[in-house]
């Protein structure tokens, strides 16, 4: 559950990346890619050796009830209404990426909070406890940075 999760992240932070002006959301947005694309990659071979299967790929209903915007392949950018288009064109990114990454990094929280207390394998405590950590510390800096870029959101 958590790779499919971290594919849903890393999609949100390319497009942040690709269309923030700020600085510090470029640099969260890779920060966030990198960490959790190691994290990918890691969790796909640990799914391997220990279970005899292939690495996931995306899972099929990642994208189930996500806006057009998330579609990162050109083919969903081409099947965009208009009216979709031009809402992406005029949203702000930043609040945006703030609002739904705060959500989205506390249900992996809660996933690895899960994790910490089943878990056979200890690699797994290890992971779960760095990804409760870093997302945490995520959460954390967004929730000032929408304090102080949108303080009528509070």
């Amino acid at each position: 559950n958590m790779i499919p999760h971290h594919q849903q992240a890393v999609m949100m932070s390319r497009m942040l990346y690709m269309h923030t002006q700020r600085a510090e959301m470029k640099t969260l947005g890779n920060d966030i890619v990198q960490a959790q694309m190691k994290e990918i990659e890691q969790m796909q071979n640990w799914r391997t050796a220990w279970f005899n299967t292939q690495p996931l790929a995306t899972h099929p209903g990642m994208m189930q009830g996500m806006t057009g915007i998330m579609r990162m392949d050109c083919g969903g950018m081409m099947n965009m209404m208009p009216g979709q288009m031009q809402h992406m064109m005029n949203m702000d990114i930043d609040r945006w990426f703030i609002n739904n990454m705060i959500s989205l990094h506390q249900s992996a929280i809660d996933m690895a909070t899960v994790a910490l207390k089943n878990a056979e394998h200890p690699e797994i405590l290890s992971l779960t406890q760095a990804i409760v950590a870093n997302q945490q510390k995520e959460i954390d800096m967004m929730k000032q940075w929408k304090a102080a870029w949108y303080p009528a959101a509070q």
